[in-house]
This record gives C-alpha cells, sequence and structure tokens, in this order.
C-alpha cells in the first residue's frame, strides 16, 4: 500500500482516491494543475518549479509544503529505501531546492520534459513526512496522504484483503474535478477478489442513501444464472 514502494495495480486505485499529486492529467491527456497550482520547466529541460497550493494539509493535519515535496522525492531515490515503479520516473533525479514554503524546484541532471506528466502518476502521491517517519511498516497497511478519502481499515484475509476509505470533510474543495452526474460516495471498500476479478469492488452510498456495486465478472454470472464465473468461450459453468 506504500504507493511509492508497491508494484501492485490495486495500490493504485487505492491511491487516486486516498492521495493526491503535484498535478494531473486530464481527459483530454493535457497536464493540469493539482497541489500544485502552477509550474515552470527551464529551456534546458532540467529544471522544474512548482508553486504550491497553500490550504492542503494532509490527513494527519500537518500542512504540504515544499518541504514534504523534497522528502518524497528524495526517498524514492535513497538506496536504503526500496522504491518501485516511482524511481524509473525520477530517472536522473539530482535534488529538490525548497525556494520557500511553497515553491519547490526540482533538479534533474538531462533534460527531462516527462517528468510534468509523471507528477501526476499514481505512482508518486505526496505522502506525510510526519506520518510516514512515524509509521515504519505500517504505511504498508495505511497510508497517510492528502486526498478526499482516508484509509479506515486494513483487514488481512486471504483471500480477499479489504480496504475500508471514508471520507473526509475537508476545509477545501477536491482540487481535481468530478466527473459531471457522479454521486459521491461516503465510503468505499476494495475487495481484490481472485483470479476473476477485473475492477474493485466500489462500495458506499450517496446523499440519497443510493449504493454503488460493480463486483465484477462474478457478480454478472450470478445475474445470468451461473453458479460461478464462466470459463473462456462458455456460457455457464455449472
Amino acid at each position: 500500500m506504500d504507493p511509492e514502494a508497491s508494484p501492485s495495480a490495486i495500490t493504485f486505485y487505492i491511491t487516486s482516491s486516498a492521495g493526491e499529486t503535484l498535478l494531473y492529467m486530464d481527459e483530454n491527456r493535457q497536464v493540469k494543475p493539482w497541489l500544485a497550482q502552477s509550474w515552470e520547466v527551464s529551456d534546458n529541460g532540467k529544471t522544474f518549479t512548482f508553486k504550491l497550493r497553500n490550504d492542503v494539509t494532509f490527513q494527519d493535519e500537518t500542512p504540504f509544503m515544499a518541504a514534504a515535496v523534497k522528502w518524497n522525492l528524495d526517498r524514492v531515490v535513497d538506496p536504503s529505501y526500496k522504491a518501485g515503479s516511482a524511481l524509473a520516473q525520477l530517472t536522473g533525479y539530482q535534488g529538490t531546492d525548497v525556494v520557500d514554503e511553497f515553491t519547490a524546484r526540482v533538479r534533474i541532471k538531462d533534460p527531462f520534459v516527462p517528468f510534468l506528466i509523471y507528477s501526476g502518476s499514481p505512482y508518486m502521491p505526496m505522502l506525510s513526512p510526519t506520518a510516514t517517519q512515524k509509521q515504519g511498516d505500517q504505511v504498508n497497511q495505511m497510508p497517510v496522504m492528502s486526498g478526499p478519502y482516508k484509509v479506515d481499515e486494513w483487514v488481512a484475509k486471504d483471500p480477499p484483503h479489504a480496504l475500508a476509505l471514508g471520507w473526509l470533510q475537508a476545509p477545501r474543495a477536491v482540487v481535481r474535478p468530478r466527473r459531471a452526474g457522479l454521486p459521491r460516495q461516503s465510503h468505499l471498500e476494495v475487495h481484490p477478489v481472485g483470479r476473476y476479478a477485473r475492477r474493485h469492488r466500489r462500495i458506499g452510498r450517496d446523499a440519497d442513501g443510493h449504493g454503488a456495486d460493480s463486483a465484477g465478472p462474478a457478480a454478472a454470472a450470478s445475474r445470468r444464472g451461473c453458479r460461478s464465473p464462466p470459463s473462456r468461450g462458455s456460457e455457464c459453468r455449472s
């Protein structure tokens, strides 16, 4: 569950709701501001300066500032830390300068314009430095980030590993716009359900009490009267 270490796709389903990145890509594949409200790239493509929002707090109520950006990026490249896919996205990373409380300047050895895209990658949501350093290995079950949902519970079962996420009544609006017409869920449960799972399960209630449930092929099989998901090329398995 540590997004900067995990190679698991299910981690990124979760961190897309519980975490936030400096930037994000919209439906038109355009880079947009998120935790960073603006950015500049040097002419030589080696320096990226991010102006951060000043109204963001992590889920442990510590402030999100430039020092947190530096801590997260430095952590990924630390030889004593076993980073996941985030490490490749920081190829050539030379360091982050804290220009002021809300300005971070990232330095890359060679021109690396794709870093803007990677700044919106699910591999690099910002973790709370304070909480993460206190947690130790517990960050793998309950990472503390800045997103609208917080990991409330991690239930170890085999299968599945279930996670519960609760909506935080944050003092600021969620920066990244939601798709029009989608209800806001007050609670999410994530259940990887074995080899038939194609997507994680979402369970929640909107303001009107309506639920959302997309349990995948097993549920679809049940609706068709199958006892179990059909094998490839067949309708039902008895």
